[in-house]
């Protein structure tokens, strides 16, 4: 049904893992401190109401790069791909509108995931 997200995520899962993390949201601030959201783990599921399984983190900098907070903890996240398409952190659903970004750390992660680049 949803071939191509998990031919991706089957090709991010056999991605060569140790160390590296995806980032896929940056959140800036006045202070010019800049949070940056990552992926650490994909998995493609096999439960009917999500298409993979993903371990997220966080790291905070200051303006000059220095890391005040590492966050060490993988926070495990859901995510479907298809209609109706949300991001699940077991807490609460986020429901994803597919038409367009609002630029939330739900819909990047959900973005970069389920679509792909055309050329």
């Amino acid at each position: 049904m949803y071939i191509l997200p998990i031919v991706f995520g089957l090709l991010l899962v056999a991605t060569p893992s140790a160390g590296q993390q995806t980032v896929f949201h940056t959140a800036s601030f006045p202070d010019a401190t800049m949070v940056q959201l990552s992926v650490t783990h994909y998995q493609v599921t096999s439960e009917e109401d999500f298409d993979f399984e993903v371990a997220i983190k966080l790291v905070q900098t200051d303006a000059n790069g220095t890391v005040l907070y590492d966050d060490t903890r993988k926070h495990p996240v859901r995510v479907k791909c298809g209609e109706p398409a949300y991001v699940d952190t077991g807490l609460k659903r986020f429901m994803i509108n597919t038409a367009t970004s609002n630029g939330d750390w739900q819909h990047d992660l959900w973005a970069m995931l389920c679509t792909t680049a055309t050329s």
